[in-house]
C-alpha cells in the first residue's frame, strides 16, 4: 500500500497537486478582472505621488542582467542588482546680466550636478502554515498563501512612500548636510547647494487646516518659489494627497459636493452666515486636477486618537514629483511544499514567501508642501 498524506494522495501526486494550485492562485492574484484585486489595485497610490522607476526601466539600463521584461537573467545575477537609483539634475544657479560696452564679462557660476540617491535593497514577506491546517481545505487556503503574499508585494511602494511623507518634518534628506534643513521645513535654501543666492521657500506650514482658502493660499504661494538662479520654477500644486480621515474635508474644501452652507452650519475655512462659495467651485476645480486618498499615512497617533496625524495633508505638482520609487526587481515568489523536505518533515510545516528590490526617496521639495491643521 502506497503512503497517503493527508490530503489523500501520495507524496508526488501532492507536490504537483500544491505547485498547479499555487500557479493557479498566481494567475488568479493578478487577473485583472477579478473583482477582489481590481478593489485592491484601485486602493493602490503610488504612481500618483511619486516618480516611478519600474523593473523594465532597469531592463533598458543594465541589460546584461535584466530580461527586456525587467526580470533577472538568471537567479545568479541576483547579487548584481543596483543597490541605488540616481535621479540626476541641472540646478540653474544664475540669470543673464547686462555686459558693458568697455569689455567685460558676467559672473561665472559653478555647474551644479545634484543627485538625488534612491536606496534600493531586499524586502521579504514569508508565510508558514501547519500541514495538519490543511486537512480541511487544503485548496482554499493555498489559493489564499499567494493573495496574502501578492498584496504585501504591491502595498509596499504605498507604504514607503507614505513613511517619506509622515516623516519629512523630522528626517534628514540628500540636502541636509549642505543646508541643514529637513525635508519638509521653513527657509529652505533656493539653489539647495550654496545658497548663492540667498532667497528662501517654505514647504512646511503648522496651524494650516484643509480649507478651500488655505488651499488656494498654497498654490498661489508656490507659484512664487523660485530656483537657484532667482527666477520662479513653475511650481503647480495641482494634487491633493489626504489620509482616510480628511477624506470628507477634502471632498468639501476641493468642491466636489456644491453644499450650500450658511447660519452657524458653515463649511470649514468658511466663516457663518455668509454665502456658500458655489461660485468659486470651477476655479478651485481648475488647479486640483486630483485628489489622492491615501490610506497608509500615518492619522492616528499611538493612544488610538486621530488628533494631530489626522489633520496633516499635501499639496504636489503632478508633473515634477519631490518623491520618488523604484523597484530594481518585481515580486518574486518562492515555495516550500514538498512533503519530502527536510523542513517540512521536520517541522510540518509548508512555507512561501515573496522578496522585492525596492526602495523610496526624496527628489526636489519646491514642488510639494506639508500643511498641519493644528
Amino acid at each position: 500500500m502506497s503512503l497517503q498524506t493527508i490530503s489523500n494522495l501520495t507524496p508526488a501526486e501532492q507536490l504537483i497537486a500544491f505547485n498547479t494550485l499555487i500557479k493557479a492562485g498566481l494567475q488568479e492574484a493578478y487577473d485583472p478582472k477579478d473583482s477582489d484585486e481590481q478593489s485592491f489595485y484601485s486602493s493602490l497610490y503610488y504612481s500618483k505621488i511619486a516618480r516611478c522607476t519600474m523593473p523594465s526601466d532597469f531592463a533598458r539600463k543594465l541589460p546584461e542582467i535584466y530580461t527586456p521584461e525587467g526580470g533577472l537573467l538568471s537567479p545568479l545575477l541576483a547579487g548584481k542588482l543596483p543597490k541605488k537609483d540616481i535621479v540626476a539634475q541641472l540646478m540653474p544657479l544664475g540669470a543673464m546680466e547686462a555686459l558693458s560696452y568697455d569689455g567685460g564679462g558676467a559672473s561665472e557660476y559653478p555647474l551644479l550636478r545634484e543627485a538625488q540617491d534612491i536606496n534600493l535593497g531586499p524586502y521579504e514577506h514569508k508565510l508558514g502554515v501547519s500541514r495538519w491546517n490543511f486537512e480541511a481545505d487544503i485548496y482554499g487556503t493555498l489559493n489564499g498563501f499567494v493573495r496574502m503574499l501578492r498584496r504585501a508585494a504591491e502595498k509596499n511602494a504605498d507604504i514607503l512612500l507614505s513613511q517619506l511623507l509622515n516623516n519629512g518634518n523630522t528626517a534628514a534628506c540628500w540636502h541636509t548636510a549642505i543646508t541643514g534643513k529637513n525635508f519638509f521645513a521653513t527657509a529652505i535654501p533656493c539653489d539647495l547647494a550654496s545658497n548663492l543666492v540667498g532667497e528662501t521657500f517654505d514647504n512646511y506650514f503648522t496651524g494650516t487646516p484643509l480649507t478651500a482658502a488655505n488651499i488656494l493660499k498654497r498654490i498661489g504661494y508656490a507659484k512664487t518659489i523660485k530656483l537657484g538662479d532667482g527666477i520662479p520654477g513653475g511650481v503647480k500644486l495641482d494634487t491633493l494627497i489626504v489620509p482616510p480621515e480628511l477624506e470628507f474635508d477634502a471632498e468639501i474644501a476641493t468642491a466636489m459636493q456644491m453644499i450650500v452652507y450658511g447660519g452657524t452650519n458653515s463649511a470649514p475655512g468658511q466663516p457663518a452666515n455668509t454665502a456658500a462659495v458655489g461660485e468659486n467651485v470651477v476655479k478651485l476645480l481648475k488647479h486640483v486636477k486630483q485628489v489622492v486618498f491615501a490610506d497608509m499615512l500615518t492619522s492616528r497617533q499611538g493612544n488610538g486618537t486621530g488628533a494631530g496625524p489626522a489633520a496633516t495633508w499635501y499639496l504636489m505638482d503632478s508633473r515634477r514629483f519631490s518623491l520618488g520609487y523604484s523597484r530594481a526587481l518585481g515580486p518574486q515568489y518562492a515555495w516550500q511544499i514538498n512533503p519530502n523536505d527536510a523542513i517540512v518533515f521536520e517541522e510540518n510545516k509548508y512555507r512561501a514567501k515573496v522578496n522585492t528590490w525596492e526602495g523610496a526617496g526624496y527628489l526636489l521639495p519646491q514642488y510639494i508642501c506639508k500643511c498641519v491643521g493644528i
